[in-house]
């Protein structure tokens, strides 16, 4: 870890460490929260000391600084304190568009506009272009019959931090990644952070929740 002075605008927030699914530390990370031309000016003068650095901008022209060091498998890294980091995955409800099923992948547009048409009104429209037994006619019935959507399950990332610091200056919203590797190609976002003091302490809550896509317009 490099050492340097920082503005007391930019926070220096507890180390972030990414594990395998065995529980091996396969990379610990610096991170720093606070305004962009602060945080860009200590992104140029450390990043020779770490594997990688990676400035992302948050909100109200901040950002976060994250600069890693990474290793190998087999290597191991120091980990955090004993009990001052926890870090919990949970699978929760997604509900989607029953035409976005995976089992009706390579149906074209019209194909599907087709079977909506269908089951809105199937006594007026007898003898559509799809014949039965095909993909097509199936997710006409379900649609006819009031299905609607179809349940999924998405990785979400919870890490609880004690001792920490920054009270207020915590930032949510924006696409991040997560401290665990998670298997499967998600898209990422930092949907909580929530710091509450517990006496003399700040207990910093944070949440990264998976999607298959986030907009990439409304999520830049």
């Amino acid at each position: 870890m490099a050492t340097t002075s920082t503005s007391p605008n930019v926070i220096v927030c507890p180390k972030e460490y990414q594990t395998s699914d065995w529980g091996q530390i396969l990379s610990n990370s610096d991170v720093w929260e606070g305004p962009l031309n602060e945080l860009l000016t200590l992104q140029h003068d450390i990043q020779k000391s770490y594997t990688t650095t990676q400035l992302v901008p948050t909100k109200g022209g901040h950002g976060k600084l994250t600069a890693t060091i990474s290793t190998s498998p087999g290597n191991a890294l120091p980990g955090p304190p004993q009990g001052d980091i926890s870090i919990e995955v949970d699978w929760v409800e997604l509900r989607l568009p029953v035409e976005k099923n995976p089992a009706f992948v390579h149906l074209s547009a019209n194909e599907i506009a087709n079977a909506k048409i269908w089951a809105e009104n199937p006594d007026k429209y007898k003898g559509p272009s799809f014949g039965t037994g095909t993909l097509v006619s199936y997710l006409a019935t379900l649609l006819s019959i009031g299905t609607k959507d179809y349940v999924t399950g998405v990785p979400v990332v919870r890490r609880t931090t004690k001792n920490a610091s920054g009270l207020g200056k915590g930032s949510a919203w924006y696409r991040d990644t997560p401290p665990v590797a998670i298997p499967g190609n998600w898209q990422w976002m930092k949907t909580v952070d929530r710091r509450t003091r517990v006496g003399a302490d700040i207990q910093k809550i944070e949440e990264w929740t998976a999607s298959i896509i986030w907009d990439s317009v409304l999520y830049p």
